[in-house]
């Protein structure tokens, strides 16, 4: 929901260095521990943001992932590569009949989420569960 005390989700992509597609690293994406204050300035204090390495954007995005689908049609980006724009501009070659199961699939996940939630708060639990 876009309201005025709504805060930002930042997303984007990035190339990793040689080593990774040599097999000597490992790193898919980057969603925490935004410590470089100035590096990536609409970045600064922003806690929601989360940085795909290539590859894995493109796995996610052959698989019609709903979370960076829409990566692809966004108004505006703060930042924005020739590389970022050549995936823009071919962004129609993700999407496939795939879209309307994967879309469905989320959709019923985040309702299953919210069902769940409510009876707990319908209904709370009277001690803290134990692990079994």
């Amino acid at each position: 929901m876009n309201r005025p005390e709504s805060d930002y989700d930042s997303r984007g992509v990035f190339i990793a260095p040689k080593k990774y597609y040599l097999g000597f690293d490992k790193i898919e994406q980057k969603d925490k521990g935004w410590d470089e204050p100035g590096v990536f300035p609409f970045l600064d204090g922003n806690q929601d943001t989360v940085i795909y390495e290539l590859r894995k954007l493109l796995h996610l995005l052959s698989g019609a992932n709903p979370n960076v689908l829409e990566l692809l049609w966004l108004c505006e980006y703060p930042v924005l590569t020739d590389a970022g724009k050549l995936l823009i501009d071919r962004r129609q070659l993700f999407l496939s009949k795939q879209v309307k199961h994967t879309y469905v699939r989320y959709a019923f996940a985040q309702i299953k989420k919210m069902e769940t939630h409510r009876k707990w708060l319908l209904n709370p639990p009277g001690k803290k569960p134990i692990p079994s």
